[in-house]
C-alpha cells in the first residue's frame, strides 16, 4: 500500500495529503483493510492519532498528532474554531462572481448554523454535452468553511445551485454519469487545500495541492492553468 505523502510535520504533529477513496479509520460503514490510520501507524508506529476528518471521497490535508497530549491540544483548537481551512472544488455552472468577488453562504444545515465563504478561481466552457445543453460550464472554486458540519460544503454548494462534480450523494447524478462516461474518473472533485492551526503558542500552515488523476483532469479541463500534469 502506497504511503500518502506527508506535506508538513513537527515533533508533535504531521499533515498528510490523503488520496480520494481512502477512509481515515474503520467504522460501521467502512470496513476497509487499509485505512489512513493503519497505513500511517504501520509506517511511523502506533502513536499517530487523527485530529480532523475528511470524507472518503474528499482528498487533501488530514492533521495527525504524534501523541495523545498533542491530539488533545489540536482537538481543542478545532473545537474552539481556531483552525482555518481552505478547500477547492469543481462545480457545474458559473457562479456570478468576478475574480475579486467573494460570496458568503450563511444557511443552517440540520438546524445548526453553517457558514462558507466562496471565491472563484477559474471557469471553462466545455464543448461537451454532459447535460441538457450542448456545452457544459464548469468552475473551480476556493472555499473557506467557518463551521464544520457534516457534508457542509457539499450541501451548501448543492443548495446554491452549483453541485460538485462527481458528488454521488449531493450532486447532479445524470451529469455525474455523463462526466464519468466521457472522462473515466469517478472521484469527487473536492480537495482540502490548506489548514492553519495553533500549537504550542505558534501558528502553523500546511498546504497540499491536487495530485494524481484529479490534478491531471483539472489541467486537461483547463481549470489548472498554473501547473502541468503530475508525473
Amino acid at each position: 500500500m502506497e504511503i500518502p505523502p506527508i506535506v508538513a510535520e513537527s515533533d508533535h504533529w504531521l499533515a498528510i495529503n490523503k488520496p480520494s477513496g481512502m477512509v481515515i479509520h474503520r467504522s460501521r460503514g467502512a470496513n476497509d483493510r487499509y485505512t489512513l490510520v493503519r497505513v500511517m501507524r504501520d509506517h511511523l508506529g502506533p502513536n499517530v492519532f487523527p485530529v480532523n476528518r475528511l470524507d472518503r471521497a474528499t482528498s487533501g490535508i488530514v492533521l495527525m498528532a504524534r501523541c495523545k497530549d498533542s491530539a488533545r491540544e489540536l482537538s481543542t483548537a478545532f473545537a474552539e474554531r481556531k483552525v482555518f481551512k481552505t478547500y477547492e472544488a469543481v462545480v457545474r455552472g458559473w457562479p456570478p462572481l468576478g475574480p475579486e468577488d467573494e460570496f458568503l453562504i450563511d444557511r443552517e444545515l440540520s438546524g445548526k448554523v453553517a457558514s462558507t465563504r466562496i471565491r472563484i478561481l477559474h471557469k471553462v466552457l466545455l464543448d461537451e454535452q454532459l447535460g441538457l445543453h450542448p456545452q457544459t460550464r464548469l468552475a473551480r472554486l476556493r472555499l473557506f468553511p467557518k463551521t464544520g458540519l457534516f457534508h457542509q460544503i457539499r450541501r451548501h454548494l448543492r443548495g446554491w445551485g452549483y453541485p460538485i462534480i462527481n458528488d454521488h450523494k449531493h450532486g447532479d447524478r445524470p451529469l455525474n454519469r455523463a462526466f464519468h462516461a466521457r472522462f473515466k474518473i469517478k472521484r469527487m472533485l473536492l480537495h482540502s487545500r490548506e489548514i492553519t492551526f495553533p500549537f504550542g503558542g505558534e501558528t502553523f500552515t500546511a498546504q497540499a495541492d491536487w495530485s494524481g488523476r484529479g490534478r491531471g483532469l483539472l489541467h486537461h479541463l483547463g481549470l489548472m492553468p498554473e501547473a502541468g500534469v503530475c508525473k
